[in-house]
């Protein structure tokens, strides 16, 4: 079915994959026989065996908060998770206006065409909440999309959020500091966002790219064109996978629960702010998953029921690698704004609004925060926080949804849309049996051909060469009696 321009298409999308007993007996048989793998799989920590990336590499200098990943022992850094498979890796450091230092990594071009001839459009992967940029190469090159992007004929960028694993660094604050965490999505999308979109811009020499923006990375580009317009034009092409903005209709049994919960928001208000479960807490105290094949797959039931939904493309045997990468560092704030806009009764569906500071102004109650941070009038000028004007959103949209995506429901994904009415809706098709999280853990994605063909379709293509100036008409052959003779009769004429 074609999905030009018609709709979603859910052709074949009724029914989860594997729902009768012999599927389950099937699962449980691969489960158990996979033990061996599962007791041989390990996370890839450690696997670069001391080799760099190329860019610049070298943690910038003079910071409060050194530019260093935040790893344990058991994680994985991005030279571990790419420069093994064969594929090259840039690594570059961006300075936001408010100090903080966010890593960007890129892979130039795949290991499958290195010597492929022509420009490669640009491509801008956005990792989603509690995620990274290791989240589009934590598997092989068939699976991961930073690396079938690569093979695909792209440039291939990947962003990190401040506060993330690979984005740690800070020029006058500590990672200990309050202040440090004192963000929100706002910063996330109005900040940190622009400045990895130009610096990928300036160093690509391209006049835009594509942004494939998974989860809350669908958030923060809908969030930034809403505020800035003129970054539509330096995005050819605004990708949605799973993308969440439709709070009020997530379907999670865990986080729907929570955020329904009075005492969750209040726990969260009331939290102050600061780092919320940093990957070198929980990464070591997932080790215990990796013990056994029953463990990893009891750990992916946990992680997909408290967070995801289920996922029948996720495989049990690459837990390991998965709690190498996840979860990545978030700030209390950032769920304490989602928190915020799911009580939020003034707030219609499928709406996003800035951060709600509330209306009691006055002095800081001793936490290093500034004066505009007390209420919405010191920081908006005005007593309710801002609503992002989506309409203000112009650039071409396509949208991959899942059948089993329990963040981004249908009717969520419809909300968005609606809201999303000045946007060029180029693509949205529903694939079947994908979860959440098999946007980024899949083996195989059953979409990966359609994500491909889709960059591809909108890509920018190469001016044409400037066509060779035309040679000169051939002189004609003298007459006999040489030159004199044409001098002669150009004269009788």
């Amino acid at each position: 079915m074609n999905t030009w321009l018609v709709g979603r298409d859910t052709s074949g999308a009724k029914g989860a994959v594997g729902d009768g007993p012999e599927d389950a007996a099937a699962a449980e048989a691969h489960l158990l026989g996979s033990a061996l793998a599962a007791a041989a799989s390990a996370s890839m920590a450690g696997a670069a065996r001391g080799r760099q990336a190329g860019g610049r590499p070298d943690p910038l200098e003079g910071l409060t908060t050194p530019d260093v990943p935040g790893l344990s022992n058991e994680s994985a850094s991005m030279e571990d998770l790419v420069l093994p498979r064969g594929y090259p890796l840039e690594s570059y450091p961006v300075e936001t206006a408010d100090g903080h230092v966010l890593r960007l990594y890129r892979i130039p071009h795949g290991a499958k065409n290195a010597t492929r001839p022509g420009p490669r459009p640009a491509v801008l992967l956005h990792h989603g909440i509690t995620c990274a940029s290791s989240s589009f190469t934590c598997l092989d090159p068939e699976s991961s999309m930073g690396f079938y992007l690569a093979d695909a004929g792209f440039d291939v960028w990947l962003a990190n959020t401040r506060g993330s694993t690979y984005s740690r660094g800070h020029r006058t604050r500590r990672d200990t500091d309050t202040a440090y965490w004192a963000f929100s999505m706002d910063e996330l999308a109005l900040v940190d966002l622009p400045a990895q979109i130009d610096f990928v811009l300036s160093t690509a020499g391209q006049p835009s790219l594509g942004l494939v923006g998974h989860s809350q990375g669908s958030t923060l580009p809908i969030m930034l064109l809403s505020s800035k317009p003129e970054y539509n034009s330096k995005v050819w092409l605004l990708t949605l996978l799973g993308a969440v903005t439709s709070v009020k209709d997530v379907a999670a049994p865990f986080l729907k629960q929570q955020a329904q919960t009075e005492s969750a928001r209040k726990f969260l208000a009331g939290a102050g702010v600061g780092g919320f479960i940093p990957s070198q807490v929980t990464s070591p105290a997932l080790t215990g998953c990796k013990r056994s094949a029953h463990n990893l797959g009891w750990c992916l039931d946990l992680t997909n029921f408290a967070f995801f939904g289920p996922s029948k493309l996720t495989r049990a045997e690459d837990v390991p690698v998965i709690l190498s990468i996840w979860p990545s560092g978030v700030s209390t704030r950032n769920l304490q704004h989602w928190s915020q806009m799911y009580h939020d009764r003034r707030l219609p569906p499928g709406g996003l609004r800035m951060f709600d500071f509330g209306q009691s102004c006055g002095m800081p109650s001793g936490g290093p925060v500034a004066y505009s941070e007390t209420c919405n009038s010191a920081m908006y000028g005005q007593d309710e926080a801002p609503e992002y004007d989506q309409s203000n959103v112009t650039a071409r949209v396509a949208i991959f949804e899942g059948e089993l995506d329990l963040m981004a429901p249908p009717k969520a994904v419809d909300t968005m849309v609606s809201r999303l009415d000045g946007a060029r809706h180029v693509y949205n098709k529903h694939f079947k049996g994908v979860a959440h999280m098999d946007f980024v853990w899949a083996r195989n994605p059953p979409f990966k051909s359609e994500l491909i063909r889709v960059l591809w379709t909108f890509a920018p293509k190469p001016a044409p060469p400037p066509a060779a100036a035309a040679p000169p008409p051939a002189a004609a052959a003298p007459p006999p009696g040489g030159r004199a003779l044409l001098v002669a009769a150009a004269g009788a004429a």
